[in-house]
């Protein structure tokens, strides 16, 4: 026996929807067709936090002065340490 997803046959089986094949498509006479590029947007990449990616690479800035502070401070207490 085979593996089966289930859904093959009915992708196979178009004769289901013989009865809209032929038809031209739906024009609404409400509302304008949408434009390539605003359909387009629809399905971009959604960028729900603006400015996320600034704020963390000054969080990176920050952090990194901290640790190279830090080492400055370490080096020069060995500095006098060992004088």
């Amino acid at each position: 026996m085979g593996f089966s997803n289930g859904l093959s046959n009915k992708f196979e089986d178009v004769s289901r929807y013989a009865d809209i094949i032929g038809r031209e498509h739906p024009v609404s006479k409400r509302h304008p067709q949408m434009s390539r590029e605003d359909r387009a947007a629809q399905f971009s990449p959604f960028v729900a936090l603006t400015g996320h990616e600034a704020a963390i690479t000054e969080t990176v800035r920050r952090a990194q002065e901290r640790v190279e502070h830090e080492i400055e401070k370490e080096l020069e207490e060995f500095e006098r340490e060992n004088e």
